[in-house]
Order: structure tokens, then C-alpha cells, then sequence
């Protein structure tokens, strides 16, 4: 789905993300309402932000490696993990 790279929830039971930025950006960043989590994503060419503003934890997918974000945090991961 685009450069971030985002199945819908039609295709995965919880966020994937697979982000693949041209070259020449620097950053990409939006809002997500994840089956009523809110999310905050931003990803740039070495890392990958996902905000929980939700009231519960939510596991993500990042390049096939499963995290968990818990409510009212933060995650940073690498672009490239």
C-alpha cells in the first residue's frame, strides 16, 4: 500500500508495515485508525516511529518482525530490521 508499504485490514490481522521511500525523501509520516486504535506512523530513511494513542497495547509487523506498542507510547525501530 504505497511507499509505507501498509496491508489494509482486509489483507492482515494487524498493522504490516514493509516501507520502501524513493531516495530522495526524507520523511513520510500520517495517521492510521487501526480497528479503533489510533496510530501516528513516521517513517524516514533510517527509522520508523509508530505512535499507540489508543487505550491498548497493539502488535505491529514491521519488514516481518513482530512488535508490540503499548498504549499511550512510543516505538522507534530501524527502517531496515
Amino acid at each position: 500500500f504505497g511507499f509505507a508499504g501498509l496491508r489494509t485490514a482486509l489483507q492482515a490481522d494487524v498493522p504490516t508495515l514493509a516501507p520502501r521511500l524513493p531516495a530522495t525523501w526524507q520523511r513520510l509520516a500520517f495517521a492510521l485508525d487501526w480497528k479503533g486504535v489510533p496510530l501516528d506512523i513516521e517513517i524516514t530513511p533510517a527509522i520508523v516511529r509508530i505512535g499507540n494513542r489508543g487505550g491498548n497495547d497493539i502488535p505491529i509487523v514491521l519488514n516481518g518482525t513482530r512488535h508490540v506498542v503499548a498504549a499511550g507510547a512510543q516505538t522507534h525501530v530501524s527502517a531496515t530490521a
